[in-house]
């Protein structure tokens, strides 16, 4: 049995939750597990099943006896320097457990036990399928156009001055720059913005055709970005996966 804790932001919880499908899919006994210290402590929210119709089953009681699978754990030196330095973020590390799937899935032990926040480099086409097919729908206040395009602007966290060292802010320029494409290349006449600061977007964007859409939550916006053909957005964990 292998267990796949979710935890941390819904990024991350969406990583775990495809992690644990490409499992299931290879023939695992796979579950799934609620690790309520670690929302506590990250001041986040379970909120994976407002995205996905969730189709694997989580554990009643978590076991006694296990060996966990960690690619941040804690009685690695190594890892506990990194969390003291606060650049747990680094991508390298997050291929820890992709790299391992093999070590993983082929172990004799009974009960598995993975936890992290990791970014995979390769999912199955059919697990993406699969995640794609279970997405949940979501009703748009107006239509959307071939000629409209979403914009996703992150700023929260990443203007953190710790979080800054080591995950590139992108300026005004950059979206400027990208709108300026996507109308030449593409023919879009209308960019719905998104934000966890919309009134700062408001403040730096100002066109006719600009739409500033208030519901910013995590859920909405994943949702929203997979009903768009044409997408500006920033890499990070939330946005990367390929829906």
């Amino acid at each position: 049995m292998i267990i796949v804790k979710i935890s941390e932001g819904l990024g991350n919880q969406i990583y775990q939750y495809a992690f644990a499908q490409m499992l299931r899919d290879s023939g695992q006994n796979v579950f799934l597990y609620l690790d309520f210290k670690r929302f506590l402590k990250a001041h986040e929210k379970y909120s994976l099943d407002k995205v996905f119709e969730v189709n694997i089953p989580f554990v009643k009681d978590f076991p006694d006896k296990y060996t966990l699978f960690s690619a941040f754990n804690s009685q690695n030196l190594f890892i506990r320097i990194l969390r003291k330095l606060f650049i747990l973020d680094i991508i390298s590390l997050r291929n820890i457990l992709i790299d391992h799937f093999e070590k993983i899935t082929g172990s004799s032990i009974k009960t598995k036990v993975i936890e992290s926040h990791f970014f995979p480099k390769n999912y199955s086409k059919n697990s993406q399928l699969k995640l794609i097919s279970q997405l949940r729908d979501y009703e748009n206040s107006h239509t959307i156009e071939n000629t409209d395009c979403f914009i996703h602007i992150r700023r929260g966290d990443t203007i953190n001055p710790k979080i800054s060292k080591y995950r590139a802010i992108l300026g005004v320029e950059y979206y400027e720059k990208a709108i300026k494409q996507m109308k030449e290349k593409y023919g879009i006449t209308r960019f719905f913005f998104f934000s966890d600061d919309i009134e700062w977007v408001k403040s730096k964007f100002k066109e006719p055709s600009f739409i500033f859409i208030i519901d910013h939550s995590a859920t909405n916006i994943l949702l929203f970005i997979t009903k768009y053909n044409r997408n500006i957005i920033k890499q990070n964990t939330k946005n990367t996966m390929e829906i």
